[in-house]
C-alpha cells in the first residue's frame, strides 16, 4: 500500500506536470500565431506607422484569448518605418506545478516583419504594364492602360479587381508593337522561353528595354501553355483566382501565402511607353508590378494576354528587396 501510494503520487505528479506544460506549449503556439498574423497585417501598411499599428492591433486582438497583452514597435532596417514587431504575452496560472512551488508562468511570443521594396530581379516575363492612361501620339491603342490609376508621390499606381491588357492582339501600332518586350534578346524562341520561366537577365528600376516586335501568336500561346503546365506549389494546386489570391481587410488583393511560386503569378516591368524603335527611345522601367495571369486568347491571327494587378504579401524568389519607396513591396517575417 505504501509503495502504491508513493507510485500513485509520482504518477499523478507527472500527469499534472504534463498538463501544465501542455498548456504552456498551447498558449505559446496561440500567441505566436497571433503575433505572426499581427506583423504580417501591419507590415502591409508600412511605412505609414499609424495604420500599420492599428492593423496589427486588430489582428492580434482577434487571435488571442482574454488576459493577453501585447506591444507593437515600428523601426527601421533599410528605410524609415520598414519593420514592425509584435510581442504578445499572457500569464498562465498552473494547476499542478504550484504544488512544487511554481505558481504561474508568463508565456511570451514575438514576431517581426519587414517591408521589402522590390528593385529588381530575374524571372521577369516579357510584357509590360504601361504607366499611361492615354498617349498623345499615334500609338494610343497600345499605350492606353485602363488599369493605370495615376501617380502618388512619384509612384505609378494601378487599380485592382480589373483586368489589365499586358499584350495586345490588335492595335495598328506602326512600329509593330503589341506589348511584347525583348528581355534576354530578340527572337521567337527567346521570347517564348522568357514567358515560361522568366528572364535569366537581372533587371532593375531605371533600365531600358527594347520591344519584341510582331504579334508573336504562336510563341505566346506555346509559352503560356508551357508555363501553366509547370508544377503548382504544395498547398496551392488550383488555377482559379480564389485558389491563388485573397482579399485583405482593406479591400486590397494579395497573393495567398504559399502561392508565390504559382505559374499564374508573374512579375512585369512598369514602363513609360511601348516603342518599336520609331522614336529612338526604348521603354524605361519605372518600377515593377506583381500580376495574376487572368486569361489569354488567340483569334484571327491575334493573341491577347491579360492580368490583374495585385499586392504581394510574401517574397518571391530571384528578387532583391532593398529598393526605395518607389518600388513594389513585399512583406516577410524576419529575425
Amino acid at each position: 500500500m505504501v509503495l502504491f501510494a508513493a507510485g500513485l503520487a509520482a504518477f499523478l505528479g507527472l500527469v499534472g506536470m504534463s498538463v501544465d506544460v501542455g498548456r504552456i506549449v498551447y498558449t505559446k503556439t496561440e500567441l505566436q500565431k497571433a503575433a505572426d498574423a499581427g506583423v504580417l497585417a501591419g507590415a502591409q501598411d508600412l511605412p505609414n506607422a499609424g495604420p500599420a499599428a492599428t492593423a496589427a492591433y486588430t489582428y492580434v486582438y482577434s487571435n488571442v484569448a482574454a488576459g493577453s497583452t501585447w506591444t507593437t514597435a515600428i523601426s527601421k532596417q533599410n528605410v524609415a518605418n520598414d519593420t514592425i514587431t509584435v510581442t504578445a504575452s499572457r500569464s498562465l496560472n498552473h494547476w499542478f506545478l504550484k504544488f512544487v512551488g511554481l505558481n504561474s508562468t508568463t508565456v511570451t511570443a514575438s514576431a517581426k516583419a519587414k517591408l521589402g521594396f522590390y528593385n529588381g530581379g530575374s524571372g521577369i516575363v516579357p510584357w509590360g504594364l504601361v504607366a499611361l492612361s492615354n498617349d498623345d501620339d499615334e500609338d494610343v491603342s497600345v499605350n492606353d492602360n485602363v488599369c493605370f490609376n495615376g501617380w502618388s508621390g512619384g509612384i505609378p499606381t494601378f487599380k485592382q479587381n480589373i483586368s489589365c491588357t499586358l499584350k495586345h492582339g490588335t492595335g495598328g501600332h506602326k512600329h509593330g508593337d503589341f506589348g511584347a518586350l525583348a528581355l534576354d534578346g530578340t527572337g521567337a524562341n527567346i521570347y517564348r522561353a522568357t514567358i515560361v520561366t522568366g528572364s535569366t537577365t537581372y533587371f532593375k528600376i531605371g533600365d531600358f528595354l527594347a520591344s519584341q516586335t510582331g504579334n508573336m501568336v504562336g510563341p505566346t500561346k506555346q509559352g503560356l501553355d508551357d508555363r501553366l503546365a509547370l508544377p503548382k506549389p504544395t498547398g496551392c494546386a488550383g488555377n482559379a483566382r480564389s485558389d491563388v489570391l485573397t482579399t485583405l481587410y482593406d479591400g486590397r488583393v494579395a497573393i495567398k501565402k504559399g502561392c508565390e511560386n504559382h505559374p499564374r503569378i508573374i512579375v512585369v516591368p512598369v514602363i513609360d511607353q511601348y516603342d518599336g524603335g520609331g522614336s529612338g527611345h526604348n521603354s524605361k522601367i519605372l518600377t515593377f508590378a506583381f500580376m495574376f495571369l487572368t486569361s489569354s486568347g488567340s483569334s484571327g491571327g491575334q493573341t491577347t494576354v491579360t492580368g490583374e494587378f495585385i499586392t504581394i504579401i510574401t517574397e518571391i524568389p530571384n528578387s532583391t528587396y532593398t529598393g526605395t519607396l518607389n518600388a513594389s513591396t513585399a512583406v516577410r517575417l524576419t529575425n
